[in-house]
């Protein structure tokens, strides 16, 4: 197989693992004396009962929707969508931080694994994305 196409599937697999953090991932938060577990679907489908802030609302369907243009943008043939990707992948990540700046806590806090991983894997597949741009361009050179 061509470097390329592992890099467009392995850049798929970790942006799908995202919307799966997203899907049937749980936000667990630890205090003193007891625990508050909540889904993340909550957040993406809000109801009266929800428990999530907009602003997390805000993040989850931003990485929910980023997440599949940046797949879209990435099986595209054209050279300069994986590094459209790269920059869509990145916005996510960026939407973290200023969501906990906004909620007074640091850019780079995490409540949980799952919380980890949302903010991890779209950063590795905007890494992954550049690095396909890179090939595409010396495919495209040679």
């Amino acid at each position: 197989m061509k470097k390329t196409v592992i890099l467009k599937i392995l850049i798929t697999f970790l942006l799908l693992s995202a919307i799966a953090c997203i899907l049937f991932g749980k936000n667990v938060i630890k205090v003193p004396g007891f625990t508050v577990t909540n889904a993340y679907i909550e957040a993406l489908f809000r109801t009266s009962k929800t428990s999530f802030r907009m602003t997390a609302t805000v993040y989850v369907w931003v990485l929910m929707l980023t997440s599949i243009a940046s797949i879209t943008l990435t099986w595209m043939k054209q050279s300069w969508s994986s590094l459209i990707a790269c920059f869509v992948c990145l916005v996510s990540p960026v939407c973290h931080a200023i969501v906990c700046l906004i909620n007074g806590y640091g850019p780079f806090h995490v409540d949980c694994t799952c919380d980890f991983f949302m903010f991890v894997l779209p950063a590795a597949a905007a890494v992954l994305s550049f690095i396909l741009f890179r090939f595409n361009k010396q495919e495209a050179g040679s």
